[in-house]
């Protein structure tokens, strides 16, 4: 017999909420504000700063980044301090919105669940953001993954989140929009995953209709929206 879940723990950015003007948007201004070709994609930043770990800010970071993926294209690193810059500029971390239904699910699940929150991010770039949509209060306990503990898909956030909670990795389940770092790292550490694409996703590929998906890369459950989770899908089996 199944372990009945007990703990939910979300992914917040294109999970929970988005930002008002998304980040491909942004870096375009960036590239065209500091006068630089595009010399690479919002998908490759991110891929390079999923694997960026340590206790530097998140602005530091991207930072890193930008030198890093300019010096693979041949560029010299000021170009890619230039574009950082521009990058920075043009974010504000408070203009965020909440996804549709997501305070009713939250407050829904609350009634029957620990909530937990797993982020990328360090408390520079996920703290203002947690604040503007005033949603704190609504978790047991917040990891910023990168920061605090390595970065998803590492197992380590997720097991720090367990560890704050009276709970087996059996008894949770993991929801977010990222198959790479969100549902791979869910499944790698032993948790109930569940999917919901998010339309400025990177990787929203149905992963079943992918040949070379691995088995870790295929969540447990797909949702179309957060209300889907009002239904409670890891109890359908």
């Amino acid at each position: 017999m199944a372990a009945e879940v007990t703990t939910v723990l979300f992914d917040l950015d294109e999970t929970l909420c988005e930002y008002i003007r998304s980040g491909v948007e942004r870096l375009a201004e960036a590239f065209e504000r500091a006068d630089v070709e595009p010399y690479f994609t919002y998908d490759e930043y991110v891929r390079e700063v999923n694997e960026v770990g340590g206790t530097e800010s998140d602005i530091r970071r991207r930072e890193s980044c930008f030198v890093k993926l300019a010096r693979k294209k041949g560029f010299d690193e000021s170009i890619g301090l230039r574009v950082a810059d521009a990058y920075e500029a043009l974010t504000d971390y408070t203009e965020m919105q909440l996804l549709p239904d997501a305070e009713q699910v939250l407050d829904t699940l609350a009634d029957q669940y620990q909530l937990g929150l797993v982020t990328n991010g360090g408390p520079d770039t996920q703290s203002p953001k947690i604040d503007a949509l005033d949603i704190r209060e609504r978790f047991d306990t917040i990891i910023l993954a990168g920061y605090e503990t390595a970065a998803k898909p590492h197992p380590e956030p997720f097991q720090q989140a367990l560890s704050e909670f009276d709970a087996t990795k059996e008894q949770t389940v993991y929801i977010g929009n990222s198959l790479s770092s969100d549902i791979v790292g869910a499944n790698k550490y032993g948790l109930q995953s569940v999917w919901k694409p998010h339309a400025r996703s990177l990787d929203d590929v149905n992963p079943t209709a992918k040949p070379t998906s691995s088995s870790v890369e295929i969540p447990d459950y797909q949702i179309d929206s957060l209300q889907d989770l009002t239904e409670r899908p890891w109890q359908s089996e």
